[in-house]
Parts: structure tokens; sequence; C-alpha cells
């Protein structure tokens, strides 16, 4: 898994929603990169529908002309669990 790339996804994300990624960047910090990437992905997308999921990434590679694929795990309602598979 590509953490650099990921990283980048979820400052994307949050800058879509409009969310500051002050707090994203002190986990960072403090937990380091992986822990950082894996508890945002959790945050940001936990109950979140598949559809909506594949929108904020169509438009990431879109916008930056690129193509990242993220595996995550699916629950039996068709939702994200907020996990990412390796």
């Amino acid at each position: 898994m590509e953490y650099k790339k990921l990283h980048r996804f979820i400052l994307f994300v949050l800058l879509c929603e409009g969310k500051s990624n002050v707090w994203y960047l002190v986990c960072r910090f403090v937990f380091g990169e992986k822990a950082a990437i894996r508890r945002y992905f959790k945050i940001l997308f936990t109950g979140c529908d598949n559809a909506t999921f594949m929108h904020y990434l169509d438009l990431y590679n879109n916008e930056n002309s690129t193509n990242l694929s993220i595996k995550v795990e699916l629950n039996s309602n068709n939702l994200l669990t907020g996990e990412i598979e390796d």
C-alpha cells in the first residue's frame, strides 16, 4: 500500500469536505504516518456508501492525473467498514 498517496487522498477529502487538516497532521506527528492514515480513513469513511467513496476517489484521480486504487472492506449493507485492505 502506498501511504504517501493515501496521505494525499485523505488531505484531498478533508479539503473537499471543508474540514480542517490540523488534527490529522497532529495525529500523524504523534502516532506516525501509517496509524494516522488508517485512523482518519476510518473516521472519514466508516458507514459511507461505496458510491460516495468512489466519487471521492474518482475526483482525486481526475484532479491529480493519477490512478490511485484503494481496496476497502464492505459490510453486508454495502457500506464501508473504514478498514483498508493491504
